[in-house]
């Protein structure tokens, strides 16, 4: 039956998506940067000559 809230629960649905498009975006940028980001003392240890080279 309709209730007259069609605008609204589309709304609602969209703001929902959008939500949780942006949560799943935020979690993949932290685990990509977490993974890719080397620790310094690591890169000291192999080759100090190259350090800041690339």
């Amino acid at each position: 039956m309709y209730t007259g809230t069609l605008i609204e629960d589309l709304i609602a649905t969209v703001e929902q998506a959008k939500q949780q498009a942006y949560t799943q975006v935020n979690s993949r940028d932290e685990k990509l940067a977490y993974c890719y980001t080397p620790a310094p003392h690591k890169l000291s240890q192999r080759e100090p000559n190259l350090l800041g080279v690339a």
